[in-house]
């Protein structure tokens, strides 16, 4: 009978224990920190990433938005894809750019256990019931290929300037891209909260600032120090993409603004926010 005893009271203590550990999802600033699905509900989702499906999925589960691949059609839709050809995540062909988009729309992302239709943008803001208390973050895929680049830029910013009157939700769209596309933005108007993508800039943060940018998009190997130095000069900070509980709670740990993840459900469980009441799988 002892050993029950013994038995119930380390299993008590191992409970206690868990219950003790408080995971702060505080940023430097004292806010909370933004909690995004990566594309929806990330890679490892039954629907594909960019899908109505999975952007759904991760608003309804507790995230505060989601992060969105962006790109423009021949006519001026914002639509939701990632890689540069079609052919490489649906069943169509050729770059977004090149086409109308009344060529594509009934395209099928593919690379998920289930399949799901091209969506634009207008048509899921129109979609969502909140849409004005939710968050997004545009990672805009910019097609170098196009014979007039800077007349391209304007179009796509054109575009994204629309939507965000139509909505009335600019503030809450952030818009991802290079120094030239933001800088180009700052002058035609956008109101959206800029982020400057760090993968071609040694010195993003520096270089957000000179530029009065709002912010940094940086991959989550990123060090504290990295985040910390945004930090002094008044620039926030968006990590992408944990995959798991192990880098969700790393991320953490290092205090950014916003976290696009791969695995929502471990991070807003890490962070006591998970919506238990959602019937996604």
């Amino acid at each position: 009978m002892h050993y029950k005893i013994i038995f119930s009271i380390l299993l008590s203590l191992i409970i206690a224990c868990k219950k003790s550990e408080v995971i702060n999802d505080d940023s430097r600033y004292g806010t909370k920190i933004m909690i995004l699905g990566h594309a929806g509900m990330g890679m490892y989702y039954n629907w594909p990433s960019n899908s109505k499906e999975s952007i759904e999925a991760c608003i309804d589960i507790g995230c505060d938005g989601s992060e969105i691949d962006v790109q423009m059609t021949l006519d001026s839709v914002l639509a939701a894809y990632h890689d540069q050809d079609l052919s490489t995540q649906s069943n169509c062909f050729g770059q977004i750019y090149n086409h109308h988009w009344s060529e594509i729309e009934n395209c099928e992302l593919n690379k998920a256990l289930y399949k799901g239709k091209f969506i634009k943008l207008e048509a899921l803001f129109e979609s969502l019931n909140n849409v004005q208390d939710l968050y997004f973050s545009f990672d805009c895929k910019l097609n170098a290929n196009v014979s007039n680049f800077n007349a391209y830029q304007l179009q796509f910013i054109r575009a994204i300037k629309r939507l965000g009157d139509k909505f009335n939700n600019s503030n809450h769209c952030f818009i991802e891209g290079p120094k030239e596309f933001l800088n180009l933005a700052i002058i035609n108007g956008l109101k959206n909260p800029l982020f400057l993508i760090s993968n071609n800039d040694d010195h993003p943060s520096d270089t957000s600032k000179i530029n009065q940018f709002f912010g940094v998009s940086i991959p989550d190997e990123s060090s504290d120090a990295d985040l910390n130095y945004a930090y002094t000069l008044g620039i926030r900070t968006m990590v992408w993409a944990p995959l798991n509980y192990t880098q969700n709670k790393d991320v953490l740990s290092k205090k950014p603004d916003i976290i696009q993840t791969d695995d929502p459900i471990s991070l807003l469980k890490l962070c006591n926010r998970f919506n238990y009441e959602s019937v996604r799988p």
